[in-house]
């Protein structure tokens, strides 16, 4: 069972997703026949992910929830503050501004308990995210950089290319086109390295704008 959870976390890493799905849910039958709470809620994340990249929000929530209600007596604080952060996203996705920083700020007074680097680097990222939307540049980019300079300390080239798309583009929006080229560049070459589709589209539609902008 957790030998195809990892199988399913690494199609995930690579944009394999039918094939992750497949691993996920026939390691969630079999954790699930052997009552392995820990494995299940791993597993229903991965399959909550994968349908968040594919547009299935529906399912991507129910999925992320029922992982939600499986954690919460494990006093598991790095999966619980994931899963909510998850949760947030998918409220980004639908377009609820509002309940998705509900669920972020919920998963980074945790993350920041628990000294969860990495979670709180991407939750800082996801709160930057929701108010450029809102069209609080300025607050945005205080918070992409939290996040920014946290991730910088580790080795995670996928979230460090995340990172530095949108810092980007909050630095495009400054006017400072060159500067942001330049972060794209190296966002650009980090992602290459993993090859990971979803944040790769997202970058490459950033530089596009960046180059119509300066002509």
């Amino acid at each position: 069972g957790f030998a195809l959870f990892h199988m399913a976390y690494a199609c995930r890493v690579m944009s394999d997703y039918s094939n992750g799905l497949r691993y996920a849910f026939n390691a969630l039958e079999i954790l699930k026949a052997n009552g392995n709470v820990l494995g299940m809620y791993r597993v229903r994340n991965i399959i909550g992910i994968i349908y968040f990249y594919f547009g299935a929000l529906t399912d991507a929530l129910e999925h992320f929830m029922e992982a939600l209600a499986l954690v919460k007596n494990q006093n598991d604080a790095n999966l619980e503050t994931a899963l909510l952060n998850n949760i947030g996203e998918v409220y980004r996705e639908a377009g609820d501004l509002d309940k998705a920083m509900k669920y972020y700020k919920k998963a980074l007074s945790i993350s920041k308990k628990h000294l969860l680097d990495i979670n709180t680097s991407a939750i800082y990222l996801n709160i930057g995210e929701i108010l450029y939307l809102k069209g609080q540049h300025v607050h945005s980019y205080k918070n992409l950089m939290n996040g920014y300079e946290i991730i910088s300390k580790h080795n995670r080239p996928l979230e460090q290319g995340e990172a530095e798309t949108k810092i980007g583009r909050a630095i495009a929006l400054q006017g400072k086109h060159e500067q942001a080229k330049s972060i794209f560049l190296t966002a650009l070459n980090k992602l290459n390295t993993i090859n990971n589709k979803y944040y790769l589209v997202d970058l490459l539609i950033e530089m596009g704008s960046l180059d119509k902008a300066m002509g």
